[in-house]
């Protein structure tokens, strides 16, 4: 029991559950031949556009946002090193010389500054600025991460003509706060720095000399330019390009060169199915030439060149998503839903008559000899004509013979399943909207159709059918006998499909037989089953025949009764009225009816009294007391039948009078009527 109960109730939570829905055709949704074409069209354009996303994935295609935006370099924790940034100078002379001659004409200043904001020991912030000298030395051919521009340069140029310098190669640089710039200078020639490191060589301080040095010297800055390449996916991503600039020596002119060092971030995937695999993130910094100035100088002025390269205070973010599989069923999915939503709402009114038209056309009949008068314009036939057309059809029954069964054969033939073509509806819509025309027999006929139907499924609806079968279920079987139901053999799934089979094989036979014997009388199936039905109302047994035949041909007719019938029915009628006009009233006034005492000319006993005096009511309605003269048996309408109460009405006993009297009191039970009509 433990078990089954949570078996239970891991069940509820299954998500997966076969959908239970109503059917049509076999189908949860009628099928329709413009909507097979809408949509053939739409999975092929979906089909097109998924395998160009699959394409796309093949070719490495993906998406790229690039923004810019500042950076609080002193939280970001960077450093600069040979990972991620180098430089190298060339002094190129037109003339060989040793590293000793050139030192002796300028001289090389390298120092690195940041300004950061401190807390002092008083506790207060103060902006601190720490500048750090450098060393510049010759710079082997593996520098600038090793370019091959950098090598071939290093290659062309003699080293007798030309002097590579740059920083030391683990010189690291610990980024903190506002401003972080390395500044390389070249000034004219040091005579400390010459005692300390050539002593006994002095500097050149001819004026011509100089300018001829100079004049013929030439300096290339090496710039690293870390890039991050978007077609790049095998391989690290981040690349290297060596930007190289040139500039002349100038003896009464001065360089202000700036270079902007910019920070990128880098993070994407280039997983091929999901976006959250195989995540990246990486970081490289690229160098840029902003600024370039020529500005004039004395002999006792500024360096000949000053070039700053300076940090800025923002970070360039680059994100790259390769496109994946899921993301190319998103994007399908996405338009797939513009697509089918349009058009869904495009053809729906189309699909829902579509729907409707094939209801009727299954469910319902019309006289087609009828549709052609009223659409021609004919005029209809009246009520008069119509009722006599039922007593002919009636007196016809009465009398069968052949050529009775032929006549009603034929007019039975005449009703075919009401088809309202699409062309008509156009047709008639448009004559109806701009001719001013009224409404055609056809669109009515398909508008009541289509109201009938929608009642029908409506679930009230349902529901009283549903309960009108269970009571007609319990009135004609016993309880045992309803649960026996299941066991009979037409719902054996063998039995089923032996007689599917024999049915597939009597159909082959019939077929052939019909090809073999030219001779076969061909009829249409209504035919073949009135025949069986008019054979089978000769056997007495058959007690529906007649009816099945008269609700055929002669439409709802009233139930007849017979004189006695007629007469109770009627003296019913008047007293159940007299009795509740007056309950009415007297309620009205003296409150509820089992607060007094109410007598209606006619005396209401207990169950408990004598039995002989129960039948004094119905006594002093019986029909050899009251009519004087009858002369006909039955009624042909509603009205003949009010004609004949409004007689008994003039003929009742006098004794069936309104009065009081303190005799048993007559208490409704109101819950047991709602029992009854619930």
């Amino acid at each position: 029991m433990a078990l089954k109960g949570f078996r239970q109730f891991i069940s509820g939570f299954d998500i997966y559950g076969h959908q239970i829905k109503l059917l049509y055709n076999g189908e949860d949704t009628r099928k329709s031949l413009v909507g097979g074409i809408l949509s053939l069209i739409s999975i092929g354009l979906m089909l097109w556009y998924f395998i160009v996303q699959i394409m796309d994935i093949a070719q490495n295609k993906a998406s790229i946002k690039q923004a810019q935006n500042p950076i609080n370099i002193a939280q970001a924790d960077i450093t600069m090193d040979k990972t991620n940034f180098d430089l190298v100078f060339l002094i190129n002379t037109q003339r060989p010389m040793n590293v000793q001659e050139i030192y002796t004409y300028i001289d090389f200043n390298v120092y690195f500054k940041s300004e950061e904001f401190i807390v002092n020991d008083d506790g207060e912030l103060e902006l601190k600025s720490s500048v750090n000298n450098l060393q510049m030395y010759q710079c082997p051919q593996d520098r600038m991460f090793n370019s091959t521009l950098y090598r071939n340069f290093t290659k062309a140029i003699n080293l007798s003509n030309g002097l590579f310098i740059c920083l030391d190669k683990n010189e690291k640089f610990k980024l903190k706060g506002r401003e972080n710039a390395i500044t390389f200078q070249i000034d004219k020639c040091d005579q400390t720095f010459l005692d300390s490191y050539y002593p006994g060589t002095k500097c050149v301080i001819k004026e011509n000399l100089l300018s001829d040095f100079l004049n013929n010297t030439k300096l290339f800055t090496f710039t690293s330019q870390q890039y991050f390449d978007f077609d790049e996916f095998e391989n690290d991503p981040i690349k290297v390009n060596v930007h190289v600039d040139k500039f002349n020596f100038q003896y009464y002119s001065q360089y202000e060169l700036t270079y902007d060092i910019l920070l990128n971030k880098v993070t994407g995937t280039d997983n091929k199915l999901h976006e959250q695999f195989e995540q990246f993130d990486k970081s490289f910094i690229s160098t840029k030439i902003s600024q370039a100035k020529v500005l004039d100088r004395n002999n006792k002025g500024p360096a000949y060149f000053d070039i700053k390269f300076q940090v800025l205070n923002e970070q360039n973010i680059i994100e790259r998503q390769a496109n994946n599989f899921v993301q190319a069923l998103s994007n399908v999915g996405g338009l797939a839903g513009i697509i089918f939503g349009f058009l869904a709402i495009l053809i729906a009114p189309l699909q829902e008559f579509l729907f409707y038209q094939s209801l009727l056309k299954k469910a319902f009949l019309v006289e087609k000899s009828k549709i052609q008068k009223e659409e021609g314009n004919q005029v209809h036939q009246s009520r008069k004509n119509s009722q006599e057309n039922r007593h002919e059809i009636k007196k016809t029954l009465e009398n069968p013979d052949f050529h009775t069964y032929l006549r009603l054969i034929r007019k039975l033939n005449d009703r075919i399943p009401f088809f309202y073509s699409i062309k008509t509806a156009i047709k008639q819509k448009f004559q109806q909207i701009f001719c001013c025309k009224k409404q055609r027999f056809q669109q009515e006929l398909f508008e009541l159709g289509k109201e009938l139907i929608e009642k029908q499924f409506d679930i009230s609806n349902i529901l009283k059918d549903l309960r009108s079968f269970k009571m007609i279920n319990s009135v004609l079987l016993s309880k045992f006998q309803r649960k026996l139901i299941p066991n009979f053999k037409k719902y054996l799934l063998t039995q089923k499909l032996y007689h599917q089979r024999q049915k597939e094989r009597e159909n082959k036979e019939q077929s052939q037989l019909q090809r073999a014997n030219k001779s076969v009388i061909k009829s249409s199936p209504v035919t073949q089953l009135m025949i069986e039905l008019f054979g089978h109302n000769k056997n007495p047994q058959n007690a529906y025949n007649q009816i099945v035949i008269e609700k055929i041909f002669m439409g709802k007719d009233k139930t007849q009764k017979d004189l006695s019938a007629q007469l109770y029915t009627g003296l019913l009628r008047q007293f159940i009225q007299l009795n509740i006009d007056n309950e009415f009233e007297e309620n009205k006034i003296q409150g509820p009816l089992n607060q007094e005492t109410v007598s209606y000319g006619v005396d209401i006993y207990d169950g408990r009294n004598d039995g002989n005096r129960a039948n004094k009511v119905e006594q002093q309605f019986q029909p050899q007391q009251i009519i004087r003269k009858i002369t006909t048996s039955r009624y042909n309408s509603d009205d003949e039948k009010e004609d004949e109460v409004s007689v008994l009405k003039r003929d009742v006993n006098p004794t069936m009078r309104t009065k009081l009297a303190p005799i048993n009191t007559f208490q409704v039970d109101k819950n047991a009527v709602d029992k009854h009509y619930k």
